[in-house]
């Protein structure tokens, strides 16, 4: 597994972030035993997944920190399986809220 990422304030109050991973997984498995049953014929795993995510984030006050994020993933299924095809994109947002004591201070 590879992975970078960085973060750029944009403000006094608001950030961006930008983060990637590459991952490589390859194993094979001896007929005969129960994960080589489950994978029948192939009794091998062959995955790659790349990853991106981006981020924005925002303090808007003492305590309370706003956030929206963005991750898409690719997978490439080299086992030649057919079922299921788990080759193509997925994507996911999310919408997050941080918050300390400090937001119910005077």
């Amino acid at each position: 597994m590879a992975a970078l990422g960085l973060t750029q304030a944009l403000g006094p109050r608001v950030d961006a972030s930008l983060g990637g991973s590459l991952t490589w997984l390859e194993a094979d498995f001896p007929g005969g035993g129960n994960t080589g049953e489950v994978l029948e014929g192939v009794n091998a795993i062959d995955l790659t997944i790349a990853a991106i995510d981006l981020g924005v984030g925002i303090d808007v006050t003492r305590g309370l920190r706003l956030g929206l994020g963005w991750r898409s993933e690719s997978y490439h299924d080299g086992s030649r399986i057919d079922e299921p095809d788990l080759n193509g994109w997925e994507h996911a947002a999310t919408l997050s809220a941080t918050f300390d004591l400090s937001l119910f201070e005077r």
